[in-house]
């Protein structure tokens, strides 16, 4: 048997195992964990913009139903006030119809029954329906 000497180069079949240096394979390690700590950071980043995006939307649909109430409800209270002065203006007359016919139906002097007449003439449609009989009497009756 033949021994073979170890100091000869390992012959061309022999695999030859490359050592790879552990600072080198630190650096990888790091590299790649920067990556992914970076886009993980990005991932988050994306989806807090995305959150408050999606915040910012629902505030601005809800603060433009509120201007929606605000203008249904003020062009409903615009209508009301219209609709009551209107109802006072009215119940207005109607009182001064009736003082005017009280004052007229008291009154024993001929010239101020005349001018009552003159001012409760306008009015009169604005009587209920008996004090209207009552001042339609009272004309007839003084003619």
């Amino acid at each position: 048997m033949k021994l073979e000497k170890r100091d000869e180069a390992p012959s061309e079949a022999a695999p030859q195992i490359k050592k790879e240096d552990p600072a080198e394979r630190y650096s990888k390690k790091r590299e790649i964990s920067v990556i992914i700590y970076t886009l993980v950071l990005f991932v988050v980043a994306m989806g807090l913009i995305a959150l408050s995006w999606a915040i910012q939307e629902r505030s601005n649909n809800t603060i433009n139903d509120l201007a929606d109430k605000h203008d249904r409800i003020q062009s409903q209270a615009m209508q009301n006030i219209e609709d009551l002065q209107r109802e006072n203006s009215e119940l207005q007359n109607k009182l001064d119809a009736a003082e005017l016919l009280a004052q007229l139906l008291d009154t024993e002097d001929p010239e101020t029954r005349e001018a009552l007449k003159k001012r409760l003439e306008p009015l009169k449609e604005y009587l209920d329906e008996p004090y209207l009989e009552i001042y339609n009497k009272y004309i007839e009756n003084t003619k």
